[in-house]
């Protein structure tokens, strides 16, 4: 969710998130990750409800870039197609070089 909402400038809240980058995104990293007790759809569901229940909520960029390793970095060390994750990663302001060394 901290991408899609530090992606705008000034940062949105969770709810201020369009449902289309929201599905991309989690099919984009759905599709990389071992997730065989839950469809998509499920996962999607899921995902709707929590914006539902965080919509006042801008997630916090520092503590994102701080456990980045183990959240955004873990999943991109998976490999597989991410395009758009990569580029949301790459595109927030402040954490190109700490991130991917650039």
């Amino acid at each position: 969710m901290w991408l899609l909402c530090h992606s705008r400038n000034p940062p949105i809240t969770i709810a201020g998130i369009e449902r289309q980058s929201l599905e991309d995104l989690v099919e984009e990293m759905y599709g990389v990750l071992d997730i065989d007790e839950m469809s998509i759809e499920e996962v999607l569901l899921r995902v709707k409800r929590y914006n539902e229940l965080m919509g006042d909520v801008t997630p916090s960029k520092e503590l994102a870039v701080k456990e980045w390793k183990g959240r955004n970095g873990l999943v991109l060390g998976m490999g597989g197609q991410q395009d758009l994750h990569e580029r949301l990663c790459r595109e927030i302001d402040g954490i190109g070089d700490c991130m991917f060394g650039t």
